[in-house]
This record gives structure tokens, sequence and C-alpha cells, in this order.
């Protein structure tokens, strides 16, 4: 939490150096490295502290990369929509959804399993963010 809170306080340093979209590849990939350390080097403490120290970039970051983007996308009154729907679509559902299936995974395979999916979901999301930097500024990349 004290590095999200760093993160936070320093953010308008580190926003401008990557487009919005970049960002969300950037911590995307960083969460898939982070899923993947977990799954396999848990039983080492200085791997475990280094992939809690990304959670500042695996969140804090990207809390900030998708407000921005939604700042963008649901401009003046419908910016309470937009803020809406990444709460249910960014952390509702995919909450739900992923407690009940990492429950699943994880009494069927164990712990280590849960961890490897998080990491292939965060990969398809690299994936995902990457082509929607690719549609939203194709000539630059920029946003």
């Amino acid at each position: 939490v004290v590095i999200e809170i760093g993160w936070f306080f320093t953010q308008a340093r580190w926003l401008p150096r990557l487009p919005l979209t970049g960002w969300l590849v950037l911590v995307s990939a960083v969460m898939a490295l982070r899923m993947g350390l977990t799954a396999g080097a848990a039983q080492w403490l200085w791997v475990l502290l280094l992939v809690q120290g990304l959670h500042a970039l695996t969140f804090a970051a990207h809390h900030t990369a998708c407000i921005a983007l939604l700042s963008h996308h649901f401009p003046g009154r419908l910016r309470g929509r937009g803020q809406a729907l990444y709460s249910v679509l960014g952390y509702g559902l995919p909450g739900v959804i992923g407690g009940l299936g990492g429950g699943l995974l994880s009494q069927a395979f164990g712990l280590r399993t849960v961890f490897w999916v998080s990491a292939a979901c965060a990969l398809v999301a690299a994936g995902c963010a990457w082509r929607l930097r690719a549609i939203e500024h194709p000539r630059d990349g920029r946003s």
C-alpha cells in the first residue's frame, strides 16, 4: 500500500512517459510476470516481496490509466456512467468470476494453477491493450 501511495503522489511525473494505452500494455505484461513469479517461485521470500512491490504498478498505474481513458472517452455528464461501467466490468464482474473460478481451480489443481491462469489472463490483456493502442492511434501509438 505504501508503494501505491507513492505512485499516486508521483504519477504526474511518470504518466506522460507513455501513451495511456501503452501503460495498459506495460502493466498487463508486468502483471503476467508478477503472477508467473508467484506461481513458479513463491518459495523464496525475496521473490514474494518483489512481486508485492510490483502491485503498485499493476494496480495503481493501471487504475490511473483507466480513469484517464474514461475521462477521455466519457466526457462531461457521461463520466459517471463510464466510471460505473469501469467499476462493474473492471472489478465487480471479474472479482466474482475470478473468485469462483479461482476457488474451483485451486480445489481441483492447487493454488499454483490459479496464479498460472492469472498470468495467462494478463498476457491476453496485454495483447488486447496492444491492439487497442494500434486502433486508437495507428500512426504514432500515442494517446
